[in-house]
């Protein structure tokens, strides 16, 4: 099913060049030019010397070269430039359904968990990451995401490399798109409270991977708040620019099941949650509220994810202007469409688990 998905999100990509979006020509000519780099002797380069008519561009001081060393290794292993970015981006595909499958795979049996990674790929956000909005980093971001719940899941329990992988996790998502980082950080902050209980020094060891993580990246973020003034970052950056796409609650929903992508989608905002979406969360939600009540249902981490998915969608509407005002933090993601990537990812968990308690012989029912 997580294959299948893959192979269904990634049909687009059999045509010929990139797909015409916002950024894509950008992290294509990106990737180039680290190519060149690299093949130059020089392994990271933070100036990009042929950028700007030859006056050159630091774009490594500032952006998270993740995602385009990933690119870079497929096109010197022989592949064209547009064909290394087309394949890093099925394998993103990729990795989000299998990473997903894992995370849901700790809660129910394999069909539902396959469920599950299959939705995430699927998710309209994440559809527009790569055909509309061109967001490569962050489609590689939001799988890493799913990678690091994951990765902190299984080792939580194990003495002495409880933060070995959830390390190595974050060091990839602070170096592929630190903005994903930003909004990761809180969420698996409240999966391992939720995981741990009231074993505060087994949250405390798991939460020990972030920093651990971090001083493995310093080398790319530390020079950052010093530098960024010189680069010009502040020209284009603003956080104040979430309050340009608040939207009304009627507005957040697209009008029609078969979804209909920027700018054609026929509300205020550029993203909405589609009534298919939207019908099978409520659908999910009926089924684990049932289970629930009956108690059938004992999950702890279901409440992480419903918390995520109501936060999500709660932060794209304009009745939480406060909250955006009351966190400056949050301003620094600048578009709260952002959020739809954990939305996604909560979505898809909460799928999977209504369908491991629906009754039936082609559900297969396994508790861990």
């Amino acid at each position: 099913m997580v294959v299948g998905a893959t192979l269904l999100a990634s049909l687009p990509l059999l045509s010929p060049g990139l797909p015409d979006t916002h950024d894509g020509l950008f992290h294509l000519y990106r990737v180039q030019a680290l190519a060149d780099a690299v093949r130059a002797g020089c392994g990271y380069p933070r100036w990009f010397p042929d950028f700007a008519f030859g006056y050159g561009q630091p774009v490594l001081a500032f952006y998270g070269p993740g995602a385009y060393y990933q690119a870079v290794s497929l096109l010197l292993l022989g592949l064209a430039p547009v064909t290394a970015v087309k394949f890093s981006l099925v394998l993103g595909f990729l990795v989000s359904g299998l990473a997903a499958f894992g995370l849901a795979r700790r809660s129910m049996g394999p069909w539902a968990a396959a469920l599950a990674g299959a939705a995430y790929v699927l998710f309209p956000y994440r559809l527009a990451d790569v055909y509309v909005r061109g967001a490569f980093a962050e489609h590689w971001g939001l799988a890493l995401a799913a990678l690091l719940l994951l990765a902190t899941d299984r080792c939580r329990q194990r003495r002495g490399f409880d933060v070995l992988a959830p390390s190595v996790v974050w060091a990839l998502l602070i170096l592929t798109h630190n903005l994903t980082a930003l909004m990761v950080a809180p969420i698996w902050a409240l999966y391992i409270l939720v995981l741990t209980g009231r074993r505060w020094r087994a949250a405390i060891r798991s939460m020990l991977a972030l920093p651990v993580g971090l001083l493995l990246t310093a080398f790319y973020w530390l020079p950052i708040p010093f530098e960024s003034r010189y680069v010009g970052l502040g020209n284009t950056f603003s956080t104040d620019a979430w309050s340009r796409y608040l939207v009304s609650g009627g507005q957040s929903l697209a009008t029609d099941f078969v979804y209909r992508y920027f700018p054609e989608q026929g509300v205020a905002h550029p993203y909405p949650l589609g009534l298919t979406v939207v019908s099978l969360l409520a659908a999910a939600l009926a089924v684990i509220g049932i289970a629930v009540w009956t108690g059938r249902m004992r999950e702890r981490r279901l409440w992480v994810f419903l918390a995520l998915a109501g936060g999500g969608w709660l932060l794209q509407l304009g009745l939480s202007a406060p909250i955006w005002r009351a966190t400056p933090i949050l301003g620094y993601l600048q578009f709260p469409y952002r959020l739809l990537g954990s939305f996604a990812l909560a979505w898809a968990w909460i799928l999977g688990r209504a369908a491991e308690v629906l009754p039936g012989r082609w559900i297969v029912t396994r508790r861990r």
